[in-house]
Formats: structure tokens, sequence, C-alpha cells
């Protein structure tokens, strides 16, 4: 691997890392969130076909689930060929209701190391159970 393919994949590490450290701390300030981000997650307010969109929507988002967030491991990660993107594979545990999301969430990131869009890919119903 060359040097500009390690430092690029060390790039894309980086924005994927922030987010899940973000999740374990439930400090959601670091991760570098594009302004325009386009989040699609299946427990936003419209589901997947309507994402939340720009910075600050989608860090109230997450700050609004992080308490409920006790736990974080990330298991695996993958690039894409054109080094645009990064997956990550993710168990996240839940206080409430008490439960294991098993994760596979999708970063595009730009040259400046921001992430412009994001899926998140899980089931809902053990988050949503009461």
């Amino acid at each position: 691997m060359d040097r500009d393919t390690a430092a690029r994949r060390n790039e894309l590490r980086a924005a994927a890392n922030a987010y899940f450290d973000a999740l374990r701390s439930g400090d959601l300030a670091p991760v570098p969130w594009h302004d325009d981000i386009i989040l699609r997650t299946p427990i936003a307010p419209g589901g997947t076909d309507q994402p939340i969109t720009g910075g600050e929507n989608v860090r109230s988002f997450f700050q609004a689930i992080a308490p409920a967030i006790t736990t974080v491991t990330v298991i695996a990660t993958y690039f894409t060929e054109d080094l645009t993107g990064i997956a990550a594979r993710a168990d996240i545990h839940l206080s409430t209701p008490p439960c294991i999301l098993r994760v596979v969430d999708r970063f595009d990131v730009d040259d400046a190391g921001t992430i412009t869009a994001q899926e998140n890919h899980f089931d809902p119903r053990p988050a949503l159970a009461s």
C-alpha cells in the first residue's frame, strides 16, 4: 500500500472513529460532520426515507439518544475501493431499553476529512421496544 493510500485510509478511519468515540463519551462536538451532511437512519422521525440534514440537526439527533448508549464496540472496518468512504460494523449497547444494536454504519468522507453522508443500518426493533 502506498503512502497516499495509507494516509487516506487513516483519514477515513479517523472520521469513523470520531463518531464511535463520540457515541461512547456522549460528547458529539468532535465528530467531523459537514455542515450539509445527510443522515439516513431507521430511527429518524421519518425513517430512512426522510433523512436528517445539516450538521446541527444531526448533532442534535445524536445528542438526544446519546444518554441511552452505554458501550460501543467497533468490530471491523471496510473501505470503498475508491477511498471515498468507510463502513464499520459495531455493537452499540443501550440502557433504555436494554439491548444491543448490531450496526453497519457507512460514511462518505470528503477530502477535508468531514463526513458528508452517513447511513446507519440496523434492525431498530430492539431499540423501539417498550
